[in-house]
């Protein structure tokens, strides 16, 4: 509508938006000044109407900076408002009344003339189509870019929807309190971790890739999806409302992670702070690791946006053919990894099939831990890509990635995987893995070697050797990793570190040290010794020992008379084809810094775990005054043994092959037999999960592997003495074989004058294990019922709590309380 012949205003995008228990109709007006002189916008109004010429009250949208009262000559100028309407206003009915201020007139106004909404309008845009949106005044361009759906937990999936904003002015534009909405069917879901945007800047030269996740049910109907982008705004009556900048209309999201693979070749999309990576695998390598089919894939990943990427902590994993699942872990990939716009960055992932397994069909997971915001899916990983893989061939190894070691016994390609620095007791620990290669031809004895390490060229550090079993011969491409295990005071510091490999030359007369001839030296920075840290708390496959993983379950601070104690509960499975006894795992606790390192005593797994079995292990340690559990991280390592004798008696150590035999063989000199002496290679951190808080309600309370309900409480007053009587359920989880033992529940009664009564039951196992009764001193699995006698004499009235604890050590966790009448 004209204003005058060189000023024109414009009603720009319409929209009903619901929220908060109310209808809100959203619009603008756009003025346009083509003169040469300054307009007045100041002086024009609008007045909105419905069905029946029903009046609805205007306000002005408040923005961040204040409004100017012209607008310059040769400019535009969007000023947004809003109405509350009731559910019988319909778009289509809209009637926008302009008006100018005139007080020579009567009612001080005058009518412009009435402006309605075409019968074709549409406020979304078509998927892939550009479009201006306003924000605070300044023009951005928009649209919605990729759109992806992956599994969730329950009746649920995950949406991930991208966004693209890029300043249409030579100015960069804060993205200040926006939010996105996915609409499906009608109903509009909000995005999880909205303050993830937070103070976000679009500029002028290129588009801000923004993405927004989603949880919605699990069939949902994709047609006329929509995704919504919205602003808070402060009304000047107070509160907040949600004001739309744009809609833009998406087709079918792109699932990840099918249950297909994408077939060897294709290119997966995954996001990593909220910016695209493309995904596909290069190469497939061979080599045999014992009695397992070892693989090495190359996974080649791309930064596909315009801004640096820092690479996520992945969880990687190998699917075989038969739909069963193994660990890899990514080589040699540094904490802190970032990819420039359209750099690419070969992963390795080691990981290893049992040969029953066809490789051919075998094909490589991408996964992410689910956010923290959703309880329900709590330890629940993501598979953001599913790539199968390529024939796989025998690994060519070359003068950049292999060393060879010439002995008398002939010649071994080897490498260098890690050297670390991890605790023990009042020492600290330095462990080199090398992998050894044979060659073809003959097959060739591996030669009795010796090592130490060489700290910033001049201290030297003797190594002792680690093997897995006894090796006889490699080979052709038969592998074998070897470790080395040196000691230094743990206030040792130095920059740089060598390992240095010698064979004996068999010189030297009896009274003299025998000659050695030097086979390799492996260099690397001292800052490269650091324990990894897996910051997703995923699981670990074990090195020595690969059919089985290790993830953290649970911790929790106890609190006794003796102080406070961390426990931490660790899950070990068995993915191998045979029961197997599971390995020892040492643990340490240290603050995240690594200033404080705590000692862990752990618990043993008796006998074998089964195929596909778990068993939990359990970890503690006295907590220094004013820490909490979840303060803390875990160290593991693989615990090794001597070989056939101690350390001094010069043999080499070995692999231990469960917590039994390792308590028994690990001590030596002065160390402690608390479990804490044990040696150790490959030293991994796991950040420890945030300690719940005590529930309200007697309710499936997590005892890992038991959940408890106490579904019934009543009072019994006879013969003058009180009792109390509760119906429970306790239940296990399947595939859990044990338990650390000394785990109990502690279940306290207390009446309205503060009088306590407390009983301590023990976790039965097995399935009706004892009576489970009123009388027994054991909680049995499946529906019972248990009676506590109060302590002293006499009948009591009024209302009593009743609270259960976890009791371990003799120091106790409070687990939930409730109050009956």
């Amino acid at each position: 509508m004209a204003l005058s012949p060189e000023a024109e205003v414009q009603v720009a995008g319409p929209v009903i938006w619901s929220g908060g228990g109310r209808r809100l109709l959203h619009f603008s007006l756009r003025y346009k000044n083509a003169g040469a002189g300054e307009l007045e916008f100041m002086e024009y109004g609008v007045r909105l109407y419905g069905a029946g010429a029903q009046e609805y009250k205007v306000k002005l949208l408040p923005k961040e900076q204040p409004l100017e009262p012209v607008i310059p000559p040769y400019s535009e100028r969007t000023i947004e408002y809003y109405a509350e309407v009731g559910d019988g206003f319909a778009l289509e009915d809209a009637v926008f009344r302009l008006i100018r201020w005139d007080f020579g007139t009567a009612g001080f106004q005058s009518v412009l003339g009435d402006l309605a909404v075409p019968a074709e309008y549409e406020y979304a845009v078509p998927a892939g189509t550009r479009t201006a949106v306003m924000l605070d005044g300044s023009r951005l361009n928009a649209y919605a870019g990729a759109f992806f759906r992956y599994p969730g937990p329950g009746r649920e999936q995950g949406v991930t929807a991208f966004l693209h904003l890029a300043s249409a002015g030579a100015a960069p534009v804060k993205l200040t309190g926006l939010e996105a909405w996915l609409e499906l069917e009608g109903r509009r879901y909000p995005m999880k971790d909205a303050e993830a945007w937070g103070e976000l800047t679009a500029g002028p030269s290129g588009d801000e890739p923004l993405s927004a996740q989603f949880d919605v049910p699990v069939d949902a109907d994709w047609g006329g999806a929509r995704l919504w982008l919205t602003r808070k705004a402060s009304e000047e009556a107070g509160g907040e409302i949600d004001a739309p900048l744009g809609s833009f209309a998406l087709g079918e999201p792109r699932a990840l992670a099918e249950e297909k693979p994408l077939a060897p070749g294709g290119v997966q999309i995954v996001e990593a702070g909220r910016l695209p990576l493309e995904v596909s695998v290069d190469r497939v390598f061979e080599h045999p690791q014992g009695r397992l089919n070892g693989l090495s894939v190359q996974l080649r990943v791309k930064n596909a946006s315009k801004v640096s990427v820092k690479l996520p902590s992945y969880e990687y994993a190998l699917l075989s053919g038969e739909g069963k699942e193994y660990g890899a872990e990514p080589a040699g990939l540094e904490e802190e990894t970032r990819l420039q716009p359209g750099e690419e960055l070969t992963v390795k992932l080691e990981g290893a099939l049992p040969y029953s397994a066809d490789a051919s069909k075998a094909s490589v997971l991408v996964k992410e831990p689910a956010g923290e915001e959703d309880e329900e899916a709590e330890g629940h990983l993501l598979p953001l890509a599913h790539l199968a893989l390529p024939a796989p061939s025998q690994e060519e190894w070359t003068p950049e990635t292999a060393h060879p070691l010439r002995t008398k016994s002939g010649t071994f390609p080897s490498r260098l995987i890690s050297i670390k620095r991890s605790p023990h007791l009042q020492e600290d620990l330095l462990t080199a893995e090398v992998r050894v290669r044979g060659e073809s031809g003959k097959a060739k004895p591996l030669p009795s070697m010796t090592g130490y390490f060489l700290l910033d060229d001049s201290t030297r550090i003797e190594a002792s050797p680690v093997v897995l079993s006894p090796i006889g011969a490699l080979r052709d491409s038969d592998e074998a990793s070897l470790y080395w295990i040196g000691r230094v005071p743990f206030k040792t510091k130095f920059s740089g570190i060598k390992l240095v490999l010698e064979e004996e030359t068999g010189e030297g007369g009896e009274e003299e040290k025998a000659a050695t001839k030097e086979l390799a030296a492996f260099r690397t920075d001292g800052t490269d010794a650091a324990i990894p840290l897996r910051k997703d708390g995923g699981s670990r496959r074990s090195a020595l020992h690969p059919g089985y993983s290790a993830v953290v379950k649970q911790a929790r601070s106890f609190s006794g008379p003796t102080g406070q104690m961390a426990v931490v509960l660790v899950e070990q499975t068995n993915a191998e084809s045979r029961s197997m006894k599971p390995p020892a795992l040492p643990g340490y606790f240290r603050t995240p810094a690594g200033g404080l390192y705590l000692p862990a005593q752990h618990s043993e797994i008796a006998g074998d775990i089964t195929p596909d079995g778990s068993a939990l292990v359990a970890y503690w340690t006295r907590l220094p005054y004013g820490r909490q559990a979840d303060d803390l991280q875990l160290v593991l390592g693989e615990a090794v043994v001597p070989f056939g004798g101690t350390p001094e008696s010069g043999e080499p150590p070995a692999a231990a092959d469960n917590g039994a035999d390792t308590a028994a063989s690990s001590s030596a000199g002065d160390d402690e037999e608390d479990g804490s002496d044990e040696l150790y290679v490959n030293p991994a951190a796991y950040p420890l999960p945030e300690e719940p808080d005590a529930k309200g309600t007697l309710q499936e309370l997590v005892l890992y592997p038991f959940s408890l309900s106490v579904t019934k409480v009543e009072r019994l007053n006879e013969g003058g003495q009180t009792s109390y009587r509760l119906n429970y359920t306790l239940d296990r989880g399947a595939t859990y074989e044990s338990h650390p033992e000394g785990r109990q529940v502690a279940i306290e009664v207390e009446t309205e004058d503060h009088h306590v009564t407390t009983k301590t039951y023990a976790l039965g196992w097995a399935d009706g294990e004892e009576s489970g009764g009123e009388g027994s001193d054991v909680l049995a699995t499946g529906d019972r019922k248990l009676t506590i006698e109060q302590e002293g004499t006499g009948e009591t009235t009024g209302a009593y709590r009743v609270r259960v604890y976890e009791v371990f050590q003799n120091q106790r966790v409070l687990l939930a309380e409730d109050e009956y009448p």
